[in-house]
């Protein structure tokens, strides 16, 4: 219950008086949504800069692979998944067995999902829930993944498209970044295999 004189939505305990602005009262309702998170530190230069450039290098001969090869490896959420492995290797979502798993269960949600409901915007929301559920429950979250449920869930696809080009491109992908992990010195990656 408020006091007489009082606006009851705003963001302050004890409300805004009738005798304050009303901008006063919409200022004070919006810092509830400011930020209290400590920024973390700005990444090194080299460091930054070599995420990038093996980002880049990894998406490259990923597409040049698939191209030579005439079997597809390359597609959009690979392009995410790079940025994590390269970016940020020791995050949880950049470990082997999260970019396997998780690239796994959503190109299998959404091709499931896709043939019960039919391809389509439809079948892609299902797809992202079923796979973030699997992803959690097996803890192998991999944000590209969810990319991956709705890429699959929007057109048909065949089993085949399981395989090639989705574990053999995010593959690919991890074997690249095993490999350019291994000249950084004091780099560990894996930070963990399961």
């Amino acid at each position: 219950m408020t006091r007489p004189g009082v606006w009851p939505r705003c963001g302050r305990p004890d409300g805004c008086h009738a005798t304050e602005p009303r901008i006063r009262c919409v200022k004070d309702w919006l810092y509830r949504f400011h930020s209290v998170a400590v920024p973390e530190p700005r990444a090194k230069l080299g460091l930054s800069l070599y995420g990038a450039f093996g980002a880049a290098l990894a998406v490259l001969v990923v597409g040049a692979i698939g191209s030579l090869s005439d079997a597809p490896l390359l597609i959009a959420p690979l392009g995410a998944t790079a940025l994590l492995l390269f970016a940020v290797p020791d995050s949880l979502m950049s470990q082997p067995r999260s970019v396997l798993v998780g690239h796994l269960v959503a190109v299998v949600a959404g091709i499931i999902l896709a043939r019960l409901i039919g391809p389509g915007w439809l079948a892609a929301a299902p797809a992202v829930f079923v796979s973030i559920t699997l992803m959690i429950g097996l803890q192998s979250l991999h944000a590209p993944a969810g990319a991956t449920a709705v890429l699959t869930a929007l057109e048909p696809h065949e089993w085949s498209f399981i395989g090639l080009p989705v574990m053999a491109g995010a593959a690919a992908m991890l074997v690249l970044a095993l490999i350019l992990h291994a000249f950084v010195p004091g780099r560990r990656y894996p930070a963990r295999w399961y």
